[in-house]
Parts: C-alpha cells; structure tokens; sequence
C-alpha cells in the first residue's frame, strides 16, 4: 500500500481497489479472509491515509516448456 495524494488507480472493470480487496476478504469465508481483514484494519489504523493499490495478477499453475 502506498500513500498518495491524488485519486487511487481503479482496478479491472473500473472498480476501486478498495471494493476488489472488499470482494476478495469477502470470497475467503475461511480463516485467510479473517485474517485478511485483520491486517487491513491493522494497516488502516497504523497508518489512515494509507492508499490501497490492486495488483493481483492471478496463479500460475503448471511449468513451463522445458
């Protein structure tokens, strides 16, 4: 997470990176989600003009050509 002062970047389909990391803590409904949310409210109250920035680039399964 990065601090700055203009508007933050929006993330794919024109969503704030805000809602995608609401979306993703909402889609781990196990104990990665709790967490999650647990150290974003830690980060939030360590540092409250902190901007959340979404740089999820997705899993890479399988090797490459050999």
């Amino acid at each position: 997470m990065k601090k700055r002062k203009s508007g933050s970047k929006e993330g794919k389909g024109g969503d704030s990176p805000s809602r995608l990391i609401d979306a993703r803590i909402k889609e781990l409904s196990d104990w990665r989600g709790e967490t999650l949310a647990r150290v974003r409210i830690l980060i939030k109250q360590a540092d409250p003009e902190v901007i959340e920035e979404w740089k999820w680039r997705g899993v890479r399964c399988g090797r490459t050509a050999e």
